[in-house]
């Protein structure tokens, strides 16, 4: 049952994260393009996850010093190369924060109804779980 769990976070983050990758991609073609609110809610977003992926760094590195020897982290860089499935690799775990905070503030200047929010979340854990399910 955990293994499911964890299969069905981690395909939900690497999902997740393309959409954060697109996002990122979209802002660098379209820079010149964007209002003045556009660009303060991009730069906002880059701002929070930042914190938000320093405040996560920062407690892994107090996580791998207090506990015992042989304790993985969550999330690796080396994930992929390896191949193991019980960590998240940390390219898509950034791309997914910072997909996550573009539209949480996009929402709260007023740029985005809550209702696509909640419908992008719902069909990523329909695929997400679907893919989970019939894997498994």
């Amino acid at each position: 049952m955990l293994r499911i769990i964890r299969m069905v976070l981690f395909t939900g983050v690497s999902l997740y994260s393309f959409i954060g990758i697109f996002l990122v991609l979209k802002f660098l073609v379209n820079f010149k393009r964007y209002d003045e609110l556009e660009k303060r809610v991009v730069i906002d977003s880059f701002a929070m996850s930042m914190i938000i992926i320093m405040i996560v760094n920062l407690t892994q590195l107090i996580l791998v010093l207090i506990m015992p020897i042989g304790f993985q982290s969550l999330i690796s860089s080396d994930s992929l190369v390896t191949g193991s499935g019980s960590h998240i690799d940390s390219f898509f775990f950034d791309c997914s924060v910072f997909g996550l905070t573009y539209m949480i503030r996009r929402y709260h200047f007023g740029l985005m109804k809550k209702r696509y929010i909640l419908l992008i979340i719902i069909y990523i854990f329909l695929i997400v779980s679907m893919t989970t399910i019939y894997n498994y």
